[in-house]
């Protein structure tokens, strides 16, 4: 029978999905799916003939949970809402993941009276399994749908693996078997992967191509464990090589194989061509005719296009067979999931992850989004790491990773350094050949710090973190082009360049072959201050190569890009963006606005001749120029004058304000406003009727155009711009234009309506699309991240039906003897717990009392149990329960390094600490099922010390050490023990009760009466009445009350007296001021004192002056709690 925990096995969305397809197949109908969050509690409605409704509901949720109460009946309540809005329900069928007990069933059945009709529209988890099991046909499809489910046992396909492959090949296959399944339950089952399924159906094989790091050898293995698990393929292959293809053909029965990185370690000169490819050919035609095969190839896109021009036989076979894999394909949901997809994968602590979770939406809108570039971060970060450095970290990393790409750079080879040391100074993308070129010139000029490392192989170890190739024009002659993968990568290379500029800059300035890597040397050494020469030897050999080739690719390949369509696609890549372009006067403008008189004031004439030619050729020939070198004009003529070359500030704003307007281009002063605006206001005066009439010539075009086209869109965006045009000259818009303004308006018709409306279903389909990034969030936090918190009991009997407790251990965890127990009722709320418990009444066949004899008795329970010393477990328990750690929850890597020597070669301890439920490890995750297990250990140690010793402990950790206890080491260690349980958030209280019982005398002689003896003098008086006005000082008591007199809060003095005394007296301290009042007395609280937003807020003090301390029973209590100190201090007298 099958026995899926579909709580563990599926997130909450998945479970929703897979509920939906069951229930749909039981009932033979449809459901109607909504967006998520907005489903008002229908996760799935089929309408009937008459108009009513069936209602679905899916909830992944532990039953042994308190809170499934509460969600059932606020999902009751979306229901009766759903009702008042006309909606007739005719059923309501609620699905849940796991089991329900038959009280459960029947209180939720009664809660959802009169929607669910009948108890088998409660399905539970074992109902699921008991329809897969009994009614597998029926249900076959829904099995297969959900890849999860059949590859949940994973032990069944390891063994197969180790039982069938007999090869070479079984270690490295093993290794990636394992990983492909540990990897398959975070897995994103993307749009790329379906159609990835659909090609192997018809094909049997499959190449994988697409850019580093985007998920292409995770795809390939997911691709290859579906074939392995569902279809019962008995072997996995990882090959590495076309020989491993072959030897694999040695092992019988049904394979799939994985080929990854073909062609990865291939010289470019060589791809396609050879043996190799020819015998991968004769392969994947090999296993075309047969059906016990499947062969799944990765490779880089630009790679794969290479080899398929150079082989036209591989080429034919693989047009129907590659498939292409981009980062853009991912939906920013698909990016969400495989995010926090890694972050189920690493190693972290819980906060570290939690806080990690939180930037989900950052890391997926970051135009640095990669998937090896997350895996690659996370892996740095270790346990120590608090956890929002890591967040700030890691969205550093993102934004500019300078950390991360110092590591990747140190662990270069000097070939690829000198690689990524040009890149820093190339216009991006550049073309390969240039690359390679400048590559094999500094070859030649740097012999001898540099080997002969072929250009291929440097590009292949690039690529694998620091680079990407893309291939354009690949009908015809592919250009292929090298670009970085990541932004950030450039912003390093260039900043380290900065740093050591004795060390790079030379080398930088010999490889400079072409204009463009001058200017580009020249923007890097413009953010240096001072170093002048090296700055003044790029700009005069900028001026040297100015007439050299351009190597700037759009400029270059711009038409071909258009031609074929591939403009979209270069646009999405990293590229370098340039000020001025290659042709006309882009170079000049680019080394105008580089020119710095600081650092290259030789040049100075020749900038000077220069400029000036330049703006006389503006000037006379405005037509000619590209309207590119006049959208920067304003910009370098500021600079220009900045840098006093020029000084005639109105001549070149003529200049520029008469080429805008003879090339027919929006008006706008540029620098020359932003910097000059006295010259440009007095040019608007003088110009006033020259600006209107340009105006009123260049919009009258265009808005007339819209209008003739019936587009208003385009006609009220022309009309804007027109209008701001106006005002921004201070100009008013002719009436002739005006009357014509008015015309064209009137052409326009109402058709363009539908338009808006599209415009806003655009809207609403973006925000739809928030509310499923948000769900996806939700999900990770409270089924990933709150689902390893310890799991709340709320009805105890029933969780002994569900767990099938025998009735001897029922009866004993259920005594009356046991209900103001302390120590074992502490066990009672949370099942992790309570299988200890169950465990240990097993083992020791009952529950101990005494204080002393129940935590020696789980102390031996635990050291059998895991058969190593007392003395070792406590050191281990005592690190998980004061580690300082808020959450009390650690990573295994956290358990090893507070332990090396325990855990650092075999994890036996910890194997055996879960199974009697002492340790409990969910997720990636461990924590003490109960602190107290730990603190049992520090009791057991206590009950071992003498009278005079423990006196001397009590003293020491609760009175500040007034006890000398030099020379006894046991005795300091169990002193400095006690005080880190004294800081622990949730057992101190409990501590200071289980002292006290454990020897009372002791602790009242030694702790008490000392305490008292100070309170007595701080108190004393000499009436009654003075006395209690003391105490009422001392306690410092405020309580805080609802509009109904209840309680709501309060708070004492943090005395240590008072602090202990609440303890051990039971409530004698809290107590003073009453829990509920009546109205009278709320009447009275009202008329002598202010209500804030809490509500009305009181203390002792406002009591007295109102004369309430007797009226209100206070004045009895407080002369209580001065009685309890007068007799200890009688102790302290009889004592001597």
């Amino acid at each position: 029978m099958a026995d899926y925990d579909f709580y563990t096995l599926f997130d909450s969305l998945e479970f929703q999905d897979f509920a939906r397809d069951m229930v749909q197949i039981r009932e033979g109908i449809t459901f109607e799916s909504f967006a998520r969050g907005t489903d008002l509690g229908i996760d799935g409605r089929y309408v009937l003939k008459d108009g009513s409704v069936i209602i679905f509901q899916a909830k992944s949720i532990r039953n042994t949970s308190g809170k499934i109460l509460d969600i059932a009946k606020k999902e009751r309540k979306k229901l009766d809402k759903l009702s008042g809005m006309g909606i007739r329900i005719f059923r309501y069928i609620l699905v849940f993941s796991d089991a329900l007990g038959v009280i459960k069933k029947s209180q939720i059945m009664k809660l959802f009276s009169p929607y669910i009709l009948d108890t088998s529209d409660i399905i539970t988890g074992p109902d699921l399994n008991n329809y897969l099991s009994n009614m597998s046909e029926k249900y076959h499809s829904v099995e297969e749908k959900y890849f999860k489910l059949w590859i949940q046992n994973t032990k069944t396909l390891k063994k197969t693996l180790y039982e069938v492959v007999h090869s070479p090949l079984i270690d490295i296959s093993k290794s990636k078997l394992e990983e492909a399944i540990e990897k398959a339950q975070i897995f994103v089952e993307t749009e790329v992967y379906e159609e990835a399924k659909k090609k192997l159906e018809y094909s049997r094989t499959l190449i994988i191509s697409g850019d580093p790091g985007v998920g292409k050898t995770t795809l390939a293995n997911q691709l290859a464990l579906y074939y392995y698990a569902k279809f019962g393929f008995h072997s996995f292959i990882y090959a590495r090589s076309v020989d491993d293809l072959y030897v694999s053909e040695h092992i019988d029965a049904k394979k799939v194989i994985v080929f990854d990185d073909f062609w990865g370690d291939t010289d470019f000169n060589t791809i396609g061509n050879g043996k190799k490819t020819r015998a991968l050919v004769s392969f994947i035609e090999h296993i075309q005719k047969r059906k016990d095969c499947i062969l799944l190839i990765t490779t880089r896109e630009y790679i794969l296009e290479q080899g398929l021009k150079k082989n036209e036989e591989f080429r034919k076979l693989a047009e129907t067979l590659k498939l292409n894999c981009r980062i853009d394909q991912y939906s920013r949901e698909d990016k969400l999931r495989i995010y926090y997809g890694h972050l189920k994968y690493t190693s972290l602590t819980w906060e570290q992850v939690n806080v990690l979770s939180g930037i989900g939406y950052e890391v997926i809108y970051s135009s640095n989004y990669n998937p090896r570039v997350i895996e690659m971060f996370l892996e740095t970060i270790n346990p120590a790491m608090l956890p929002d450095r890591c967040k700030e970290e890691f969205l550093q990393h993102l934004d500019c990773p300078m950390d991360f790409w110092e590591r990747i750079f140190e662990e270069l080879s000097q070939e690829a350094k000198a690689i990524y040391l040009l890149m820093a100074i190339m216009p991006l993308p550049v073309e390969l050949k240039v690359l390679e070129k400048c590559y094999y010139t500094i070859l030649k000029e740097n012999d001898k710090s540099l080997e002969w490392k072929g250009f291929p192989e440097v590009i292949i170890e690039l690529e694998k973190t620091v680079i990407r190739t893309d291939s354009y024009n690949e009908e015809n002659s592919a250009l292929y082009v090298i670009t970085f993968q990541n932004p950030s990568a450039k912003d390093y290379i260039q900043e380290k360049i900065r740093e050591n500029q004795e060390k790079y800059c030379d080398f930088l300035l010999d490889s400079c072959s072409y204009f463009s890597q001058c200017i580009e040397f020249l923007q890097i050494m413009a953010e240096v201050e001072d170093k002048g020469a090296w700055y003044q030897r790029g700009m005069s050999k900028a001026i040297l190569l100015v007439d050299s080739d351009s190597i700037v690719f759009y400029d270059r390949y711009k038409n071909l890009l258009q031609n074929n369509r591939e403009i979209s696609r270069f646009l999405h890549t990293f590229r370098t963006e340039h000020k001025g372009r290659e042709q006309k006067f882009g170079r000049l403008q680019q080394l105008f606005l580089l020119y710095d008189r600081r650092k290259c004031s030789n040049l100075k004439n020749y900038f000077k001749k220069t400029f000036y030619a330049f703006v006389h050729l503006i000037d006379q020939f405005p037509e000619a120029v590209h309207s590119e070198d006049l959208e920067i004009f304003s910009e370098t003529a500021v600079h220009m004058i900045e840098m006093e070359i020029c000084t005639d500030t109105r001549w070149l704003l003529n200049v520029y304000m008469d080429g805008l307007m003879r090339n027919r281009m929006e008006l706008h002063g540029g620098a020359f406003e932003t910097y000059y605006s006295g010259e440009w206001d007095k040019y608007i005066i003088s110009n006033s009727d020259k600006v209107s009439a340009y105006l009123e010539k260049l919009y009258d075009a265009e808005i007339c155009l819209a209008a003739v086209k019936n587009d208003a869109e385009i006609f009220d965006d022309w009309l804007m711009e027109c209008e701001e045009a106006y005002i921004h000259f201070k100009l008013k818009i002719p009436q002739t234009f005006q009357v014509k303004i008015e015309k064209y308006r009137y052409w326009l018709t109402e058709e363009n309506k539908d338009e808006y409306k599209e415009e806003t279903y655009e809207e609403n389909s973006k925000e739809q699309s928030k509310w499923i990034l948000s769900d996806i969030k939700e999900d990770f936090e409270n089924e990933y991240l709150d689902g390893v918190l310890p799991l709340e009991v709320d009805d105890l009997d029933e969780w002994f039906q569900l767990r099938e407790i025998p009735v001897q251990i029922k009866d004993i965890m259920i005594a009356e003897e046991l209900a103001d127990n302390e120590y074992w009722t502490s066990y009672m709320w949370e099942e992790e717990a309570l299988e200890f418990l169950v465990g240990f009444i097993g083992w020791n066949g009952e529950l101990p009392l005494d204080i002393t004899e129940a935590s020696s008795a789980v102390v031996k329970y635990i050291s059998d149990s895991c058969t190593v010393s007392e003395d070792v477990l406590e050191n281990l328990f005592n690190k998980l329960a004061l580690s300082g750690n808020n959450t009390g929850i650690f990573s295994y890597e956290e358990l090893e390094q507070m332990c090396p020597e325990l855990l650092r070669w075999d994890d036996k301890l910890i194997r055996d600490m879960e199974k009697i439920h002492v340790l409990v490890h969910k997720k990636n995750w461990y924590y003490l099922s109960n602190c107290l297990l730990a603190l049992s250990f520090h009791l057991c140690n206590l009950h071992e010390l003498d009278a005079e010793t423990l006196g001397k402990y009590f003293s020491c950790i609760l009175l500040e050490g007034k006890e000398k206890v030099e020379g006894q080491e046991n005795l300091q260690e169990l002193i400095r023990v006690g005080k880190e349980w004294l800081k622990h958030k949730k057992l101190k209280d409990e501590f200071i009760s289980f002292l006290y019982h454990m020897e009372q005398n002791i602790f009242l002689q030694r702790v008490m009466v000392p305490l008292a003896a100070d309170m007595y003098n701080k108190a004393n008086a000499d009436t009654e009445e003075e006395i209690v006005k003391n105490i009422m000082e001392l306690l410092d008591l405020e309580a805080k009350y609802a509009e109904d007199g209840t309680c709501v809060g309060g708070s004492q003095s943090c005395m240590k007296y008072f602090w202990l005394a609440q303890i051990i007296y039971n409530d004698i301290i809290m107590d003073v001021i009453p829990d509920d009042l009546t109205k009278e007395q709320m009447k009275i609280i009202e008329a002598n004192t202010d209500r804030d937003v809490e509500g009305w807020r009181i203390d002792a003090s406002l009591l007295k002056e109102a004369g309430l301390l007797k009226s209100f029973g206070i004045y009895d209590k407080l002369l209580a709690i001065w009685q309890n100190i007068c007799q200890l201090k009688a102790e302290e007298r009889s004592d001597g």
